[in-house]
């Protein structure tokens, strides 16, 4: 039996140019993100060949995820302080409001949140810090709300330090 369990990492990084590595998976749900996938097109590629795109244009749909860490393979331990760095581009209109938080899985609290409005043509690079206090079943979700087209990439997951109740 192979354990692909990254356990006690001290950074983790996804770029997509591998397909996916594992520490992250796309979101399934028959009726929210209507495509949500590496690409290779050109306009949807932030940098090296290959970006995480995902796409909505439903307008009764009020939040789209797009991907999510592996919980399986990236064990958020209790009691630490971790941040994750990443690149984000609106490849539509103006406005869109794009989110990364982190979660307790088990019962929902939200731990921590990075979000900001697109802008067409800017891929800001976005910080999310967290502690995930005595949260056994920690994870970091990406998605938009409302309609859409986002693209990330450059996803780096780093362990801090013991967190002390703050990141």
């Amino acid at each position: 039996i192979r354990d692909d369990r990254c356990r006690d990492f001290t950074v983790l990084h996804e770029d997509f140019e591998q397909g996916y590595s594992g520490i992250l998976r796309t979101c399934l749900s028959a009726d929210r993100v209507q495509f949500r996938d590496v690409s290779a097109v050109p306009r949807e590629v932030i940098t090296g060949s290959w970006s995480m795109v995902g796409r909505n244009d439903n307008p009764r749909v009020p939040y789209n995820a797009v991907m999510r860490t592996n919980r399986y393979r990236v064990p958020f331990a209790p009691g630490m302080a971790y941040e994750v760095t990443f690149r984000a581009r609106g490849l539509g209109s103006p406005g869109t409001t794009v989110q990364a938080y982190c979660s307790a899985w088990s019962n929902g609290d939200i731990i921590g949140t990075c979000e900001w409005e697109s802008v067409p043509g800017e891929t800001p690079s976005k910080t999310l810090r967290f502690a995930t206090r005595d949260a056994p079943d920690v994870e970091v979700v990406w998605g938009f709300r409302d309609v859409g087209d986002i693209a990330f990439d450059d996803v780096v997951i780093r362990c801090l330090s013991p967190s002390n109740g703050s990141p």
